[in-house]
């Protein structure tokens, strides 16, 4: 965003510093001619205290295990769409298309469960006596 609109968004005139903050001045040394400065712009954005709220949100255990979450979701629809061809529906309608999601999801779980009952049978079963 330039500094222009961000002073217009804001109202107040934008503050310009040589010197970053927090940090001492540097010293001039007698041999250099030429000491390049840093100009820092200490901004303060006019929605920074949502951002502190949302910087908090993500640091719960409850917002981490939903980022795990979401993640399992996204993986199963991008592979609807990748391996499944699920890109564009066929069918048009409301109900159609759920009839269509419907039968990809199915087809996802028979391999899904395919798969682990291979993984199950490769490794033989210890029968009590």
């Amino acid at each position: 965003m330039s500094e222009t609109r961000l002073a217009q968004q804001t109202g107040k005139p934008l503050t310009l510093s040589r010197q970053p903050i927090g940090l001492p001045r540097p010293v001039r040394s007698k041999s250099s001619a030429v000491l390049t400065w840093l100009i820092v712009k200490s901004i303060k954005a006019p929605h920074e205290s949502a951002r502190d709220v949302t910087r908090a949100i993500t640091k719960t255990d409850v917002y981490k295990q939903s980022r795990k979450e979401h993640k399992k979701v996204e993986m199963l629809f991008a592979h609807l769409k990748r391996i499944l061809k699920m890109d564009k529906l066929r069918l048009r309608g409301f109900s159609n298309a759920k009839d269509e999601f419907l039968l990809a999801a199915t087809t996802q779980n028979l391999r899904r469960m395919a798969k682990r009952l291979i993984i199950n049978e490769s490794v033989p079963q210890l029968i009590p006596t």
